[in-house]
């Protein structure tokens, strides 16, 4: 099936959540995305604890089986099909690694794996770009401590 109507694009807020410590060798830096809302919270309390609860249990079970570097980023979406939950965290220097997860209509904070390909959409993949050039900046400037450089660098803005 191919799309052939578009609607016009929207921005959205975007906000940072801070950091998480989703195990006690991970921590995990988060973002929230509302298709709608501009004032903070973006998100309501219980998709927000769904959310957070999967990242910790994919930092204890998913994580442990990567040559992780014990830091990464969640990004939470309640868009207008779906909220979405994006687990990334970095691997072998140079790698990020992916879970995609959602949540349905009727049962918000229960976040379940997306197994049919898709990655993120055009909001999610803006936070994607900046932590990639934030992981890069803070490991090539010859830091004692890049990991913590990087957790504290954070995407701001409506796109």
């Amino acid at each position: 099936m191919k799309a052939s109507v578009f609607s016009p694009y929207r921005t959205r807020s975007i906000r940072p959540l801070g950091v998480m410590s989703a195990s006690p060798s991970v921590r995990m830096k988060g973002y929230e995305i509302h298709h709608s809302r501009k004032d903070q919270p973006l998100l309501d309390v219980e998709v927000l604890a769904g959310a957070q609860a999967r990242v910790k249990d994919v930092a204890a079970n998913a994580m442990p089986m990567t040559n992780h570097h014990g830091i990464g980023f969640y990004i939470v979406h309640q868009g207008v099909i779906g909220t979405w939950l994006l687990v990334d965290w970095w691997i072998d220097e140079i790698l990020l690694h992916h879970r995609l997860f959602r949540s349905s209509a009727s049962d918000t904070s229960n976040f379940k794996p997306v197994n049919d390909g898709l990655a993120c959409c055009t909001w999610e993949l803006a936070v994607m770009a900046h932590e990639r050039n934030v992981w890069i900046e803070s490991n090539s400037i010859g830091l004692d401590d890049p990991l913590a450089d990087y957790a504290t660098k954070f995407f701001i803005s409506e796109t």
